[in-house]
């Protein structure tokens, strides 16, 4: 969503450039190892590392910390309400927040919203999404200010893709491997995707592989 720029950094993702230079960008979002946690740490350690380590964080919520979330927490004495803010959370916290412009990133599983949360979205000059999915919702929703930021990946961790003749090698050699990751919880249904696939397998002949990385941080019992 920006580019580096000699005198700081214009924003063109927005549908507008900023005329003053970026001095610093304000990020209220959780640090965390599940859900928006992860994109939120993810999104500003991208910004960090490619565009500017002139940031701020004010985390509404914190798992972890290092020496990367501690240096953006300890820039807060340089905090102005000029500068922009970005707030990565759900849409009914997005009024928490303040910054010109108001950069909203709601997260939402579902494709409608409450009254109060659309008055909410209403108020924010940009909003976020990380796919063409949540775009059109809101787009749906009558909201033309909606930009994409792909969350990406890192390309240390996992390997380039493969060509449809290595694919079909694998296939051959080890089976069909399907992968689940996530928190395990009933409004995943992590529990009927764990029975859908053995019942699968009992009933077919083809090899396949199960990877279920999954675990319920906040279940005590887990």
């Amino acid at each position: 969503v920006s580019t580096p720029c000699r005198h700081g950094l214009t924003f063109t993702g927005f549908g507008r450039t900023m005329g003053a230079p970026l001095s610093m960008l304000n990020f209220f979002a959780p640090i965390g190892r599940t859900g928006y946690g992860v994109l939120s740490y993810n999104l500003i350690r991208a910004y960090d590392q490619h565009v500017s380590k002139e940031i701020i964080l004010f985390p509404t919520a914190m798992e972890f910390q290092n020496d990367l979330v501690r240096r953006w927490i300890a820039n807060a004495s340089k905090f102005k309400k000029t500068d922009p803010s970005i707030m990565v959370h759900q849409a009914s916290w997005l009024s928490h927040f303040c910054g010109m412009p108001m950069i909203g990133f709601p997260t939402f599983e579902m494709d409608e919203f409450l009254e109060q949360e659309v008055a909410i979205l209403k108020a924010l000059d940009f909003i976020l999404q990380p796919s063409q999915w949540g775009k059109k919702i809101l787009e749906n929703h009558g909201f033309k200010n909606v930009h994409i930021v792909p969350e990406g990946y890192d390309p240390a961790i996992y390997c380039r893709e493969l060509s449809l003749r290595q694919k079909l090698e694998r296939i051959q050699r080890q089976g069909v491997s399907f992968v689940h990751v996530g928190k395990f919880e009933a409004r995943k249904s992590s529990d009927e995707i764990l029975r859908c696939f053995l019942r699968a397998c009992d009933e077919g002949r083809e090899r396949a592989n199960f990877c279920f990385h999954a675990c319920n941080p906040f279940d005590s019992e887990w």
